[in-house]
């Protein structure tokens, strides 16, 4: 998926998508533009939400 598509499908302003790009660059791919593959965004998502259940 491209950025504005992974944009959308975390119900994320663009401007929070640059961050998460900056910061998170193994989540994706730039061959020109930054590619990302869905399945990589949930398994990332899934382990923040259970890094964030644990450090409670």
């Amino acid at each position: 998926m491209t950025t504005g598509e992974l944009a959308a499908w975390l119900q994320m302003p663009m401007s929070s998508r640059n961050d998460l790009v900056a910061d998170e660059k193994a989540l994706g791919q730039k061959d020109g533009h930054w590619r990302f593959h869905k399945t990589a965004i949930d398994a990332w998502l899934t382990a923040r939400k259970r890094d964030a259940r644990i450090s409670r």
